[in-house]
Order: C-alpha cells, then sequence, then structure tokens
C-alpha cells in the first residue's frame, strides 16, 4: 500500500508511504531502501505512531465476510453515509470499503472489489469507526503513565 485515507465521524485522516534511504554500513553494498508512513496535516510537534498504520494495515487485510446479505442495496445497510469510509492504494489501483449500519454484533460493508453487501466482524472494523487524530499520534513522554 501507498496510500490510506480514513474517513469517519472524527474526521479525515490520510497516510502515504515514503521511501527514504538507509545508509548501509558495509561498504561493497548499496544504500538500502527503507520506506515509513507519513501522515498529512499534523501541526509541528505531532508526529505519526508508525504502529497505528501498522494496526490499520492488519486490519484492513483481516476483513473478511461473516455472512453475505445480496446485491440490492437497503437504506438500512447505512451505506450511503457510511460510518467509515476507508482508501487505499495498491500497485496504482485504488480500493475503498465501506462500513455502514450495525446488524446485531457485527456491521454492514461494501468493497469495491464486489458487487455484494455483506456483514464484517465488528472486531475488525470497530477501529475505523472509532479512531480519532489522538490514535495516531506519538504519545509524548509526558503523557504516558
Amino acid at each position: 500500500m501507498t496510500k490510506i485515507t480514513l474517513k469517519n465521524g472524527n474526521g479525515e485522516f490520510v497516510f502515504e508511504k515514503k521511501e527514504i534511504e538507509v545508509e548501509s554500513e558495509d561498504e561493497e553494498t548499496t544504500d538500502l531502501s527503507n520506506s515509513e508512513w507519513l501522515m498529512v496535516g499534523l501541526s509541528e510537534g505531532e508526529s505519526l505512531d508508525q504502529s497505528s498504520v501498522s494496526a490499520i494495515l492488519s486490519r484492513v487485510s483481516s476483513v473478511r465476510m461473516t455472512s453475505p446479505l445480496g446485491k440490492t442495496a437497503k437504506a438500512t445497510y447505512g451505506i450511503i453515509a457510511p460510518q467509515a469510509a476507508l482508501t487505499y492504494e495498491v500497485a496504482g489501483k485504488t480500493y475503498t470499503l465501506l462500513v455502514g449500519a450495525k446488524l446485531g454484533e457485527n456491521y454492514v460493508a461494501k468493497s469495491s472489489e464486489s458487487d455484494y453487501y455483506v456483514e464484517v466482524s465488528s472486531y475488525t472494523v470497530q477501529s475505523f469507526i472509532d479512531n480519532s487524530l489522538d490514535n495516531f499520534l506519538q504519545k509524548k513522554p509526558e503523557d504516558e503513565g
């Protein structure tokens, strides 16, 4: 993934992957390429907690259907005004996951890769709905403890 955008009731959060060069200690080896995630719009003194982006990546890759709901949209699915919209880019292609209404213990979801509306576990998508800026910021030592 090279870019992730999360929109929910707490705002819009955009993360972009940046390649960084790492000097090699071995003179025979060329510079190594590494990457880090940057968060668009951080204020001075704020820094991104890299593990928070790793958590998003983990959740996105683990979203699984618990049951199909069909191809017909229903107002009760809450997809027209989703609780969360996650857009991510992989190899130049953009994908979207919309998280709608809660149905029992699960949520309705719709992927740009499928015609189906499905139920997904609340465990995998709850953070997409709940995350706010504070969830993505590196904690300062005085904030801990």
